[in-house]
């Protein structure tokens, strides 16, 4: 419902959306479309993600949906990252983050309660963040709920040149929609 909430926050005679999900890979579901209310209708069909976090799988399918058919020039880029666990998956095969290659996946051996040491997939994620900032798109990040570790994705949104917001609740993760499409559109105006 929340995720169906941010696609009104968006005018179709502008905005373009693209829809991913991931948990041990990532999948486009959606390419960028003008069509906002398919895309909160297919939004609403999602089945419950079920499996690990490769964060930065999730990252490099947004990137693509960004780099994909419907890319306007000079359009301002974002990419929303939800999250409600802790990377730890991630593409032992580089190419899975640039081409349309299938990810092999590695697992980090335990979920981190700190970001030091980082693990591969932590690692993994703030690379792919930083390579999103480097394509000129913004990375914002919302962890939702108590499974999060907060330094992990302050740094995801710190590499990709966007906003960290936490949300335990529902009611947070709204919030946490209006101020990124508030600074989204702040960045329309620029």
């Amino acid at each position: 419902d929340n995720a169906q909430y941010f696609t009104t926050l968006f005018n179709s005679s502008y905005d373009k959306i693209g829809l991913a999900t991931y948990s041990t890979t990532a999948s486009t579901i959606t390419g960028l479309s003008s069509s906002l209310s398919g895309v909160s209708s297919t939004i609403g069909g999602l089945a419950a993600p079920n499996g690990s976090t490769n964060i930065a799988h999730g990252i490099a399918t947004g990137k693509k949906i960004l780099d994909g058919t419907g890319k306007r020039a000079n359009a301002v880029r974002v990419l929303v990252l939800l999250t409600d666990g802790i990377p730890n998956y991630y593409c032992t095969n580089s190419s899975a983050y640039t081409s349309s290659s299938s990810c092999s996946t590695g697992s980090s051996a335990t979920s981190p309660t700190s970001c030091s040491p980082a693990t591969t997939a932590m690692t993994h994620a703030w690379n792919q963040a930083t390579a999103a900032k480097n394509a000129d798109i913004t990375v914002y990040v919302i962890g939702l709920g108590d499974g999060v570790l907060d330094c992990v994705l302050q740094q995801i949104a710190d590499n990709g040149g966007g906003l960290y917001y936490k949300a335990p609740t529902p009611a947070q993760l709204d919030e946490a929609f209006d101020a990124i499409a508030e600074q989204t559109h702040i960045a329309l105006v620029k």
